[in-house]
């Protein structure tokens, strides 16, 4: 476990909004959207062993259009990104796939002490509904920021930017959580101090950007409950 002592940078001191990323941090789907993706390749008559650990925290729709692009296909980004997220849906209720262990006592936290939670993914709106709705959290969230509402995804800053808006939060007042380089890289430029969940299943990420790595989420609560003492 990585403790208090492995913070990088100054510590906070206010946090009144905590932004998570969904795909592998809300839940542990990068595994789904590698099995998605290499049936969807599959299916295509394409190689099923494109390397597609590059793509972990990349939006979908560049995945494709490279896909496309490279094999002149006759097909619309949209229409492969949403039967990526049919699949999607279909292997976690086919497999059950749970919660990120540790979430709900994270959330239950943030409750407790009044604290604004808000999710901000580059995943469709719809998958993101779906996926909230199923597991009956999305009334947990202020607010939910999706690749649909951005014109640009990450390591761009803009959806951490939206997310601030909506979250009514100064940047040094919010902190978010990330599993992978270009999540933490877009929170880094939006100003707001992120931690770096090392999630085994998203690979080997750069999580360089974060003020802090855990491997359990609930070392969140450690981190901030350290935080309000230092107030």
């Amino acid at each position: 476990m990585v403790g208090i002592s492995g913070l990088k940078g100054d510590i906070m001191q206010d946090i009144k909004l905590v932004i998570f990323d969904m795909d592998g941090v809300i839940l542990d789907s990068e595994p789904v959207h590698l099995a998605s993706k290499k049936k969807i390749l599959k299916t295509l008559g394409l190689s099923a062993t494109m390397d597609l650990s590059k793509y972990v925290g990349v939006a979908n729709e560049e995945l494709w259009a490279e896909v496309i692009e490279k094999n002149q296909l006759s097909m619309e980004v949209r229409e492969l990104v949403e039967l990526q997220d049919k699949y999607n849906f279909q292997i976690i209720l086919e497999e059950k796939i749970p919660l990120s262990d540790g979430l709900l006592e994270v959330l239950d936290f943030l409750e407790r002490n009044e604290i604004d939670a808000g999710v901000a993914s580059s995943s469709t709106r719809g998958f993101v509904n779906q996926v909230l709705n199923h597991f009956e959290i999305n009334e947990r969230f202020k607010f939910i920021v999706t690749g649909d509402d951005v014109s640009q995804k990450k390591p761009n800053p803009e959806i951490y930017q939206k997310a601030l808006l909506l979250g009514k939060s100064n940047p040094t007042e919010a902190l978010a959580i990330e599993d992978s380089k270009m999540g933490t890289l877009a929170a880094k430029r939006a100003g707001i101090p992120c931690i770096g969940y090392k999630n085994p299943t998203s690979g080997n990420q750069d999580l360089s950007h974060s003020i802090l790595e855990i491997q359990l989420l609930t070392e969140v609560i450690a981190y901030m409950q350290n935080c309000k003492k230092t107030v």
